[in-house]
């Protein structure tokens, strides 16, 4: 596949002082990559200049084909950005800052304003289209500067420290998760019960978290989506308690309901009945020797 971001040796000094250091990285269209450092590791610096908005001292940066930064606006008008602080212009409402920034990507405004209803709905801002940016707080106007970065369709995004100034949901439904997380607790209970009745000694039940949490972490949809695992994994994660726990506890700590409540919640059920009623059949087996 071919890649829609490829740095080779970038470098970049202020004075004497050399912020980016060689950094190489390619990524695929569709991957998620990030770059992880303190601050002050030159993060920022290395997304300017990936978008043309700074020269490089040395290296190569090609942006979805194009090379930067010879065709820097060219290769920009096929990106979304969220930047570091929110720059909403505060003399616009929150449905005028999408349209005006549509407009810079040259799109009609038929076609702006056809976006701007789900992309209001998916930073969770229904309602608050005509609200000025200084009636949103620091959240809202967050969320906002991510639904902007996405008014142009963007094949690739960019994010500097995108969840600076969020939160958890404050919806009703947020308050759901306290009610699924005994249950949660009691399925893994009941596992770790389980490993323990076959346990030879102490030593053993350590390898709980080798043998059962970390593979289950992996694969549960927890660090990225179940969908880009290979198919014979993804039918494997179907079956464990996390993926169910996981695809509860997400949406709702997100304020939106889950798509399968009932099916996620029965196997859960399933899995601490079970354990449980294993782990003292195993025990009352051992005892008994």
């Amino acid at each position: 596949m071919a890649s829609i971001l490829c740095v080779r040796d970038l470098r970049k000094s202020y004075g004497e002082h050399e912020v980016v250091k060689g950094v190489s990285f390619s990524i695929e269209a569709g991957k998620c990559f990030g770059l992880l450092g303190p601050n002050g590791a030159g993060k920022t610096t290395t997304l300017r200049l990936c978008l043309g908005l700074i020269n490089p001292d040395g290296g190569k940066i090609e942006l979805t084909g194009e090379p930067v930064p010879a065709r820097a606006r060219q290769a920009r008008m096929r990106v979304g950005v969220v930047p570091q602080t929110d720059n909403l212009d505060p003399d616009f409402t929150a449905a005028e800052n999408l349209l005006v920034y549509g407009r810079y990507f040259g799109l009609r405004d038929l076609d702006i304003r056809s976006r701007i209803p789900p992309l209001l709905e998916f930073a969770g801002l229904t309602g608050r289209g005509e609200s000025r940016i200084q009636t949103l707080s620091g959240g809202m106007k967050r969320r906002l500067t991510l639904a902007r970065a996405l008014i142009n369709d963007p094949d690739i995004l960019f994010m500097d420290e995108p969840t600076t100034g969020l939160g958890l949901s404050t919806s009703w439904l947020s308050l759901w998760a306290l009610a699924v997380i005994p249950l949660v607790g009691l399925c893994f209970g009941a596992l770790a019960l389980v490993i323990t009745s076959l346990a030879p000694s102490y030593d053993f039940f350590m390898y709980y978290f080798t043998l059962v949490m970390t593979p289950m972490t992996m694969l549960c949809g927890v660090f990225f989506p179940t969908e880009r695992l290979p198919e014979a994994f993804q039918i494997a994660a179907n079956f464990l308690p996390l993926t169910h726990a996981t695809l509860l506890v997400r949406p709702l700590l997100l304020g939106s309901a889950p798509q399968d409540v009932a099916l996620d919640v029965t196997v859960l059920a399933i899995y601490a009945a079970a354990g449980f009623a294993l782990a003292l059949t195993l025990f009352r087996r051992r005892l008994a020797r």
